[in-house]
């Protein structure tokens, strides 16, 4: 049975798997600095993070079998775990965060950030970058397994691996295999078990986990090239890409791949950004709903307060408004959201709102005030997807944006639920609903059909 979600305890083991590779990269990039004095705390904090992920491992290594990873694609298959867009998968990919050692992790939207603005900065071809940054921006969006019903952390986090044939030497804690199932089986656990010499890792199965959860879904969803896939499906299968494991397995364009793949990783290890660079990407790169501008300027005209309640950063939704509406009126809105802190070496990481909250903001919690009020107001309110779930129900008119596949996870929970809403396509097709409205025109009871 799947286990209960907790966010923060997948996000502090996924940390610490991260913080082995990257020490164990370290150690291994050359001996000799596996030797040197400088290196004996680097070797020390690796012993650490080892100790705190054995157990995470020892679970994975068990429980990674063939049938396991055959049910896990099947069911794949058959079920559809949600609809939104790639922000609002971010910022609900963002909950997984461990609060508790800020100062150590990067957030998962900071994490996305930086690595698809260290892919930015590398000097590819545009056309080249374009794509690989995509990859890079959404390659972690996978962990959103554990919100959809993984069966625990060890199908969501943690290297990936070859199953269907004997287990690699090469892996991490080759030991803990041991009491697999597969481990003694007479075909499972010979050099090619199931597969047939270079058939190419495009025919095998990689233990599941967010890697090959979110390869499955942007391979037949999405247009990106081969290479970019490939750094989404292989960014944590180490045994391969570091070590050199499963030679015998690897055709002609698994080695043109990790050539390639290889050269990326070095370009994302070498950079680290502020978040100053950070916001400029958001600022150059999201296009905010071009009707916003009239309907704002209307508001203010007609003393009709506008707030933007988010479960993203306030300091990175002023910098996008500011490019459409110019930053004198983006200072002047106000905006309920998380907010971030920045550090005086340049580290940041998110302040939630309501840390407990789903989305690290519930934004009911916005609304709820204006009702308490002697004379409440009108409340209008204008949400695209399930983060904005809880403040449905609180709106006077709620406004459902229509996405462009015509799906809306917002819209489905309010018909099953009796919440009347109405659906706009952009903020030039709701202001004159908004306006008959206010002037008295059209009640409320009138606008939304009885």
């Amino acid at each position: 049975m799947p286990t209960a979600v907790n966010g923060h305890d997948l996000d502090t083991t996924s940390d610490a798997i991260d913080e082995v590779n990257v020490l164990k990269g370290r150690l291994w990039d050359d001996e000799s600095h596996f030797e040197a004095a400088k290196d004996k705390e680097t070797y020390r904090n690796y012993e650490l993070a080892c100790d705190r992920v054995k157990n995470f491992y020892k679970e994975q290594h068990e429980k990674q079998t063939v049938a396991f990873n055959i049910e896990a694609r099947v069911n794949f298959k058959k079920r559809t775990r949600g609809r939104m867009g790639v922000w609002e998968a971010m910022e609900m990919l963002n909950t997984l965060v461990d609060e508790s050692d800020p100062d150590t992790s990067l957030s998962q939207i900071e994490h996305l950030l930086q690595t698809a603005e260290a892919i930015r900065k590398d000097g590819k071809p545009e056309w080249m970058q374009v794509r690989i940054l995509v990859a890079g921006l959404v390659h972690d969006l996978g962990k959103l397994l554990l919100l959809f019903g993984s069966e625990g952390q060890w199908d969501v986090v943690g290297d990936t691996f070859v199953v269907g044939c004997q287990f690699s030497e090469k892996i991490i804690y080759p030991d803990t295999f041991t009491t697999n199932p597969d481990y003694n089986d007479e075909v499972f656990s010979t050099k090619y078990g199931i597969y047939e010499p270079h058939c190419g890792l495009d025919n095998v199965m990689l233990s599941w986990g967010h890697d090959e959860y979110l390869y499955h879904v942007l391979k037949d969803q999405s247009t990106l090239p081969e290479e970019a896939l490939a750094m989404i499906r292989y960014h944590s299968f180490y045994p391969w890409h570091r070590e050199g494991a499963y030679s015998h397995l690897t055709n002609e364009k698994d080695e043109r791949i990790l050539a390639a793949f290889r050269e990326m990783l070095e370009s994302v290890a070498a950079a680290g950004h502020t978040f100053e660079e950070c916001k400029e990407v958001l600022r150059q790169n999201i296009k905010l709903d071009p009707g916003f501008k009239d309907f704002y300027a209307w508001c203010k005209e007609n003393d009709v307060p506008v707030i933007i309640v988010s479960s993203g950063m306030a300091p990175l939704i002023r910098a996008v408004l500011s490019s459409l509406v110019g930053e004198e009126a983006a200072n002047e809105i106000e905006i309920i959201s998380n907010d971030v802190t920045i550090h005086s070496d340049g580290k940041w990481e998110i302040k939630y709102r309501h840390p407990s909250s789903g989305f690290g903001h519930d934004k009911s919690q916005a609304i709820l005030p204006y009702r308490d009020l002697p004379n409440p107001p009108t409340l209008f309110f204008f949400g695209d997807g399930v983060s904005d779930i809880s403040a449905a129900r609180h709106a006077d008119l709620l406004f459902v944006k229509v996405k462009g596949d015509g799906e809306n996870d917002l819209s489905s929970y309010c018909t099953r639920e009796g919440i009347k809403h109405m659906l706009f396509e952009d903020f030039s097709h709701a202001l004159p609903v908004v306006q008959s409205v206010v002037a008295g025109d059209k009640s409320v009871t009138e606008v939304l059909g009885g």
